[in-house]
């Protein structure tokens, strides 16, 4: 499990940013003096920020320094109202640069955004300054209160400007959730290591957790009428995982596909530290009543800014249509409980039926890669068929489909050492 975080700065707008990849930290103010380097921008906020962590002690220090650099001078945070006005006048009407220095565990990165303000009168600056508390502002002001008074456009990075650019946070690894999981009994195979199903258990409950701190968890969607619904999930298996080991699962936010899907992707670890599995996720949001889909929350792409780390998977196939040919086949009767609180089938069940009608001669190997596309539900009482085609060179396809109607209720490929 991860250390718990802390934040070396009194910024509320800093605190507001991390606040959007990691909900729990502590914030710590620091009094380490600071330096300045008209000629060197970089070298200031990056001796700043390193001096700042320092400061603050030992442990998960994020810390910053921010400042804003016009004509060859360092403006920083102004003394009294009358120097944040001679900054506004002076930064009137011209592109100035926004310098924000970042460090976390010994490693320092420096992220330049650039700022024009619009021209800028003396009443227009007394405005401005009557609606901001510009003293504890590089160059006083905030672009994210009452920026539109005073700043016509911006390059680079918002975020950096608001004081922690986001792109050095992602490149860290900050904004996941890490946790264990000690594989029991009841989750290993008939080789006693780690079955498939066992592991998406794994995930879907680590996403589940993450996403509840994030705020976007799935019994807040249900209290606005909509659920998250996985839509597809990727897997490479690289080693397993025996009975009585640990699986340590790092999973976060990656990014969007279009307006519907949000992707989540994972990361998977033994003791030892060699990676496990790695896996990507596609996911969507549903409407409760009229089981149809809808665009996904407002805040979520937030979570995943430019700069975010995503794990790359080579090709596979569990998107087709039908299979060419039936090399296993087996029954399924959906129970009553295979239903989950959202009042359908769990997609492990899908996994799990997608195994059975494996060939005789698969079933002494172990699955190397999952593919597994969800596209219609099912309910308690319906009869399934799960299908499988082999291949060749240990691929294997899969489809289950209802038999009262022929609907395709999911589709996987699976590779197989």
């Amino acid at each position: 499990m991860k250390e718990r975080l802390v934040l070396a700065s009194g910024s509320p707008r800093r605190a507001k940013i991390l606040a959007d990849l990691e909900r729990e930290f502590d914030i710590v103010k620091t009094d380490a003096p600071e330096v300045s380097y008209p000629d060197d921008p970089e070298r200031t906020v990056r001796e700043n920020a390193l001096a700042k962590g320092a400061a603050a002690g030992g442990g998960r220090v994020l810390s910053a320094d921010t400042v804003v650099w016009f004509n060859g001078r360092i403006y920083g945070k102004p003394r009294d109202i009358g120097e944040a006005k001679r900054f506004l006048r002076e930064l009137s009407g011209n592109v100035h640069s926004v310098y924000t220095g970042v460090a976390f565990d010994g490693d320092v990165k420096v992220v330049r955004s650039d700022v024009k303000f619009r021209g800028l009168s003396d009443a227009m600056i007394d405005e401005y300054v009557a609606k901001v508390r510009p003293l504890d502002r590089a160059g006083a002001y905030d672009i994210d209160e009452s920026g539109d008074l005073i700043v016509e456009s911006w390059t680079g990075s918002y975020e950096n400007i608001m004081g922690l650019p986001l792109e050095p946070l992602r490149a860290w690894g900050l904004g996941y959730i890490e946790r264990g999981f000690p594989v029991r009994s009841y989750e290993a195979g008939t080789d006693n290591n780690l079955s498939l199903p066992s592991l998406c258990n794994y995930l879907q409950e680590i996403a589940g957790l993450h996403a509840d701190k994030l705020g976007v968890g799935i019994h807040l969607l249900r209290s606005e009428g909509v659920t998250w619904m996985l839509s597809r999930l990727r897997l490479e298996i690289s080693r397993p995982v025996a009975w009585g080991g640990e699986l340590l699962v790092r999973t976060w936010p990656s990014g969007t596909r279009g307006r519907l899907a949000a992707t989540r992707d994972f990361i998977g670890r033994d003791l030892a530290g060699d990676e496990v599995f790695r896996g990507v996720s596609e996911w969507m949001t549903v409407d409760l009543a009229a089981r149809r889909l809808v665009k996904l929350p407002e805040n979520f792409r937030s979570l995943a800014p430019d700069g975010t780390p995503r794990v790359e998977l080579g090709e596979s196939g569990g998107k087709f249509a039908s299979l060419g040919a039936v090399h296993g086949r087996s029954p399924i009767r959906v129970r009553l409980s295979d239903h989950d609180f959202n009042d359908h089938v769990n997609n492990v069940h899908y996994v799990e039926w997608a195994l059975e009608s494996v060939p005789e001669e698969y079933r002494r190997r172990r699955v190397s890669r999952l593919d597994i596309v969800f596209r219609q539900e099912a309910k308690a009482g319906d009869e399934l068929e799960s299908c499988s085609e082999t291949l060749g060179d240990g691929v294997l396809r899969h489809t289950i489909t209802r038999v009262s109607d022929g609907a395709l209720l999911a589709t996987a490929e699976t590779v197989w050492r």
